[in-house]
C-alpha cells in the first residue's frame, strides 16, 4: 500500500476513537495486532477485540472524549502520529499504583506518539509513548511542579 493509503487507515482509526463505532476496527486492526509501550507488550490475540474494549473504556470515562491528530508521517510501511487527546472525566478513576481519585468533571488532556506499521491494509503492530504524569497530575492524584 502507498504511504497516503496507510495514513488514510490511521486517520479512520482515530475517527473510530472520536466517534465511538467500533464496527470498522475488524478492517482496520489486524488479528494478530501487537501493541508495545507502557512497559508492556500486548500478545497478539488483543486483536480487534482489545481495541473495542479500550475505545470503549476511554469514552465510558470521558464520554466527549477526542483525539486531535497534530502531525502524521508515513514512510513504507510506518505512520508516526503526535496526537493531544482527552475530555471530561465522568466519575473516579483509579490510578495504576491503586489509588482512587475523584475526578467527576475534571477536564483532562493528554499527548501521546506512535509508530504504527501496517501490513495487508490494517494496523499490525504499534509503539506508544503516553504521557501519563500529565493525566495524573490534572486529576490531582500526583501534584504539579507549579504546586
Amino acid at each position: 500500500m502507498s504511504v497516503e493509503q496507510n495514513k488514510a487507515i490511521i486517520l479512520r482509526w482515530i475517527d473510530v476513537w472520536n466517534t465511538g463505532e467500533l464496527e470498522p476496527l475488524e478492517e482496520i486492526i489486524a488479528p494478530d495486532y501487537v501493541r508495545h509501550g507502557e512497559g508492556t507488550t500486548l500478545r497478539p490475540e488483543s486483536g480487534p477485540e482489545w481495541y473495542k474494549q479500550q475505545i470503549a473504556g476511554a469514552r465510558r470515562a470521558m464520554p466527549d472524549f477526542h483525539v486531535t491528530t497534530e502531525d502524521l508521517i508515513a514512510e513504507s510501511d510506518r505512520v508516526v502520529g503526535r496526537w493531544s487527546w482527552g475530555g471530561t472525566r465522568e466519575g473516579q478513576a483509579t490510578t495504576p499504583w491503586g489509588a482512587t481519585v475523584e475526578s467527576a468533571g475534571k477536564q483532562v488532556k493528554r499527548t501521546a506518539m506512535t509508530i504504527t506499521r501496517l501490513a495487508d491494509g490494517k494496523i499490525a503492530e504499534e509503539w506508544w509513548q503516553l504521557d501519563r504524569l500529565e493525566e495524573w497530575q490534572q486529576l490531582g492524584a500526583i501534584p504539579s511542579p507549579s504546586g
